[in-house]
């Protein structure tokens, strides 16, 4: 009879549910270069610390990994804020030593984020680190948690398709007959600049920019080389400008980007830019 307990309760440890590992919810250290990455999945924020110094010169920094799957089409990457640290955050394919974009929007103590990078199916990494300023000890919160987190972004019909910073790398986008074109987009990072081309339009134009509260946002249409700039009002009003009409097709780029001295971009909230055809003006004949 003993010998059939014991089997029986043999059998029931062998066979006994098997409990499921917690989910990872902090950093691993040390995670401060590559190979040493933390693996971040989509949907599921790690948090980190930016803790003890490497050394006078050298603050923390924290490194992750996240592979972005086929058809993804873009992603959302966001670090949240630690109260006395200016973030940053540089994401790069991983083997390669420079990024694809610094994510430096926001001032000490505020978020970094990026609404839509196009980033293709492979393995990539996000480097947290502190923006280090001249003379002073880099800073060391064993306190405090961020929370480092990516997604995939799908894009709305009106959405901007990244990259697209020059005339090169334009979006070509097609205004309809008697219709309107809108288009919704970021100006995310320092120095991010939206590009948007008609192949072809003879009519002549009105384009309209909505205003940003926390940036100042700059219009600009590229004809033929000659380039147009509306930057009549501060942050918060829109710009607005008008391009002629023409005898023949032509080529028309329209360009949204921060004005010059901005340091920064803003990831939390999108423009919006919008095309028509403008009204023909009839000017009446004098009369005798």
């Amino acid at each position: 009879a003993c010998g059939v307990a014991s089997a029986s309760a043999y059998y029931l440890w062998v066979h006994r549910p098997v409990e499921a590992a917690a989910p990872v919810t902090t950093e691993s250290e040390p995670n401060d270069e590559p190979g040493q990455e933390n693996l971040l999945h989509a949907d599921a924020p790690l948090e980190g610390h930016l803790g003890a110094r490497i050394d006078e010169s050298h603050g923390d920094v924290d490194v992750f990994g996240f592979e972005v799957p086929a058809g993804a089409g873009s992603i959302a990457v966001r670090v949240s804020e630690l109260p006395n640290v200016d973030l940053a955050v540089d994401v790069f394919a991983s083997g390669r030593s420079d990024p694809l974009v610094v994510l430096d929007s926001m001032p000490l103590g505020g978020p970094e984020a990026a609404p839509n990078l196009p980033l293709e199916p492979g393995l990539y990494l996000a480097r947290v680190h502190e923006v280090r300023v001249g003379g002073r000890y880099p800073i060391e919160n064993v306190s405090d948690t961020y929370t480092v987190s990516w997604t995939v972004a799908p894009r709305g019909p009106d959405d901007e398709r990244e990259w697209n910073d020059g005339i090169s790398q334009a979006e070509l986008v097609t205004l309809p007959a008697g219709g309107e074109l809108t288009r919704r987009g970021f100006i995310g990072w320092a120095g991010d600049v939206d590009t948007y081309c008609l192949a072809s339009a003879r009519d002549a134009l009105r384009v309209e920019l909505g205003g940003l509260e926390r940036l100042d946002l700059v219009l600009e249409s590229i004809v033929e080389g000659r380039e147009t700039t509306a930057n009549e009002h501060a942050s918060g009003e829109g710009e607005s400008l008008d391009v002629a009409g023409a005898d023949a097709d032509r080529r028309v780029c329209v360009r949204v980007s921060a004005a010059q001295g901005a340091q920064r971009g803003d990831a939390t909230e999108p423009y919006v830019l919008r095309l028509r055809h403008a009204p023909t003006v009839v000017v009446p004949d004098e009369q005798p």
